[in-house]
Parts: structure tokens; sequence; C-alpha cells
């Protein structure tokens, strides 16, 4: 289990991504950010820009539930396998919820959709 400092420093870094996600989300993804639909080229941005939102939104929904499983006392365990996730792989990345080999495992069989 994550020791209470680890945690504090999870908490603090993940409220932190999610601030600056939600900020990007805002500011490149607002209203009237990517013009008119029928000019010319625009349609391939936009087609960009909606894959670019998607990922934002799949990260800001991961963040969440990081701190959820904080609240739930179960940060840091794979959601898989139910082992502890070493601290250095949570580091990379705070809101990882499966440990190396499950994440692995999961890659090749969806391998599009990494997180």
């Amino acid at each position: 289990m994550a020791t209470e400092g680890f945690l504090d420093e999870a908490l603090w870094k993940l409220l932190s991504e999610l601030k600056t996600v939600e900020a990007q989300l805002e500011k490149y993804f607002g209203p009237d950010v990517l013009g008119e639909e029928n000019e010319g080229g625009v349609y391939n941005i936009k087609a960009v820009a909606k894959q670019n939102r998607q990922s934002l939104r799949e990260k800001q929904g991961d963040i969440i539930a990081a701190l959820k499983r904080i609240e739930g006392g179960t940060f840091g365990v794979c959601i898989d396998c139910g082992k502890q996730i070493p601290k250095d792989r949570l580091r990379v990345a705070y809101y990882v919820k499966r440990c190396a080999p499950c994440q692995s495992k999961k890659e090749r069989v969806h391998p599009r959709k990494y997180w």
C-alpha cells in the first residue's frame, strides 16, 4: 500500500495535471476556435482537433478515476491483477491503472487504447 506521503504527492500531481488538461480543453477547444466547417482545409484541422480533444477527455477521465482510487484506498493497485504498481511507474503517469505486465497484455489485445 502507498504511504501517506506518496499519496499526498500523487494527489497534488493529479490535481495539477487535471487543471492543466481542463485548461487545454478550454483554450484549444472552446467555442469558435476552429472556424467554419466549409472553409478549405478546416475539415482536416477539425478532424485532428476532435481526436486531440478525445485524447484530452480520456486523460481527464483517467485522472479523475485515479483521484477516486486515492479516495477509495485502491490507488497504486493494478485493476487487472490486484498487485501493487511500482512507485516508479506511477511517478511517470500517476493516473496509470495497470502494472506493466497487465498493461502490455492489454496493448496486445487493444493496440489503439493504451491507458
